[in-house]
């Protein structure tokens, strides 16, 4: 009937855009050849032409040039842009974490298996085999569970892809709660966190607006990627900026272009860590203001001591004049003058006006 071959011909035409959609979301993660990008244009404008205006024979019916010359059309964009796409997703895996980069790369080996399947079942005659059917059916099926983890990974998939990393961010939380200073802190934490997102660098800033510690980046651009968390300047990087508010600052970290699509799961650990170093950076700040606290003590303790000693100095110099002439009055009154007396008498008023005024 008129509308199952429409409906057929629409099924067709999207099937041949499948590559050329999958070829525009890869594109977010590479900067695309212009006249790569032209040609699969033009491509898939053709393919989506032919399904539309060329008549699909039925299975018992023989191939026209036509539709043989609108297969090998098909066969031509579907290899050349999955190709182009596999070979962009598995060199984006590099460098990345353990679970962006398997994603990525597993993406790529369902673009090449429905490379095989197409190709298999493009040159394949009507008349072939079972074989050939049942090749062809295999790679296509296992292109599906392989873009299914490649796009939504299960849990314990993803937790299976980061067994090796645990290590490390377990290594990182230590490191944090053990930490007694602000330069520890941001030394233990900022290097995992952009491994973490496979980012360009990170920086951790105080409530203040300062840097308190930098990874990955030099002093201009770590001034860019605060004014930009901030909201006061433009990024001027291909990655983007992502921050993370700490109750004593903010953790900011400059991630690659495939965080958002890829790094959900990595975001939230950052946030985890964020959370750690934060009561690190609390810890820090008390056992700083315990260390001021003490040497504040200490000099207080040494300048009490000093004064002491100063005081008993000067306290034991009139007592010990008023001391002596008090003696001598005692033992030598009657031999002693009365002008003598007085002097002796005027001496020891004058050391205990002094005493006094030394006691004041």
């Amino acid at each position: 009937g008129l509308l199952t071959v429409a409906l057929s011909k629409v099924l067709v035409a999207v099937v041949v855009l499948f590559p050329y959609l999958l070829y525009q979301f890869s594109r977010t993660f590479f900067d695309a050849i212009p006249w790569f990008y032209r040609l699969a244009t033009a491509l898939t404008g053709l393919a989506v032409a032919g399904a539309l205006i060329i008549e699909i024979p039925a299975e018992d019916e023989p191939r026209s040039i036509a539709f043989r010359l609108f297969i090998y059309l098909v066969l031509i964009q579907w290899t050349l842009i999955l190709i182009r796409v596999a070979t962009a997703l598995w060199r984006a895996g590099e460098g990345q974490p353990t679970v962006a980069r398997r994603r990525l790369r597993v993406m790529a080996l369902g673009s090449l298996a429905l490379v095989l399947a197409l190709v298999i079942a493009g040159l394949a005659e009507p008349t072939d085999s079972s074989a050939t059917q049942i090749v062809t059916e295999l790679f296509a099926i296992v292109s599906g569970p392989l873009f299914l983890l490649g796009f939504a990974p299960p849990g314990f998939v993803r937790i299976a892809w980061r067994h090796r990393e645990q290590a490390a961010l377990r290594e990182a939380e230590i490191h944090l709660l053990r930490a007694e200073t602000e330069d520890d802190i941001a030394a233990g934490l900022l290097p995992h966190v952009t491994h973490l997102v496979a980012g360009e660098g990170s920086a951790l800033i105080r409530r203040d607006g300062t840097i308190l510690g930098v990874h990955g980046l030099d002093e201009e651009s770590a001034v860019e990627l605060v004014k930009e968390v901030e909201g006061r300047g433009a990024s001027h990087s291909s990655y983007s900026a992502v921050s993370v508010p700490l109750e004593s600052g903010t953790l900011a970290v400059r991630t690659s272009r495939y965080t958002p699509f890829f790094g959900d799961e990595e975001l939230g650990i950052m946030g985890g860590l964020a959370v750690v170093a934060d009561l690190a950076l609390a810890r820090a700040e008390l056992l700083e203001r315990e260390r001021r606290t003490a040497a504040e003590l200490q000099a207080a303790n040494e300048a009490m001591r000093d004064f002491v000693a100063i005081a008993s100095h000067d306290l034991r110099t009139p007592i010990t004049v008023i001391q002596g002439f008090c003696i001598a009055l005692e033992q030598q009154w009657a031999g002693i003058g009365d002008e003598e007396r007085s002097e002796y008498l005027t001496i020891m008023r004058r050391q205990s006006e002094l005493l006094t005024r030394l006691v004041d």
